[in-house]
């Protein structure tokens, strides 16, 4: 059975079931309010943890292993579908797209957590799943202080899906991802 978490523009918190979201924070300006986005935190394995603008999602939900069924013949990082909805959706490993080990292999899970990213093409709208290791809070931040990304990253895999990186203290530096370049990396075949 799949849980799902509620993810609506505007709201600053996640929220199960009945919950009530958190009241969302008054900016002090309107051109402060224009510069802040939420985002989503994804925690793609221990030491990889990802932001993606909360615009471009549409859900948040725990999918049984039973529940996905795996596609031969396909790139290593799809880990298969899952019937989201009455439609297809594809689950696609985060970690293994960006050159980590595959989720499967790092841990024995009943279920997995996937981020319904919404994209459209000319003459449809579709959905794929991003499955992550864990869904965390919503960020809030100001895309002026999103830096750019290195000119020799490590993860060269990592380094084509990011806009850039999120300073959020000293102790913590957050990637930040661009769901358009999930989407055209997992369009290309991998070798």
């Amino acid at each position: 059975m799949a849980s799902n978490l509620s993810i609506k523009s505007g709201e600053t918190a996640l929220f199960y079931g009945n919950a009530k979201p958190a009241l969302p924070e008054q900016p002090s300006s309107d051109s402060t309010l224009a510069e802040q986005q939420q985002f989503l935190r994804l925690n793609i394995s221990p030491e990889t943890v990802a932001l993606l603008p909360i615009k471009e999602l549409n859900e948040v939900l725990n999918v049984s292993t039973e529940q996905i069924t795996p596609m031969p013949y396909m790139s290593p990082w799809i880990m298969g579908t899952h019937n989201w909805q009455g439609n297809i959706l594809w689950l696609i490993d985060l970690g293994y797209l960006i050159g980590l080990q595959p989720l499967g292999q790092k841990i024995s899970a009943s279920s997995y957590t996937a981020a319904i990213l919404q994209f459209r093409f000319p003459n449809s709208n579709q959905a794929v799943g991003v499955v992550v290791n864990q869904v965390g809070n919503i960020e809030r931040l100001n895309i002026n202080s999103i830096q750019p990304p290195s000119l020799a990253p490590e993860n060269k895999e990592l380094a084509k899906l990011l806009q850039g990186y999120w300073l959020k203290s000293e102790q913590e530096l957050l990637a930040v991802l661009k769901p358009d370049a999930i989407v055209q990396a997992i369009s290309q075949p991998k070798n």
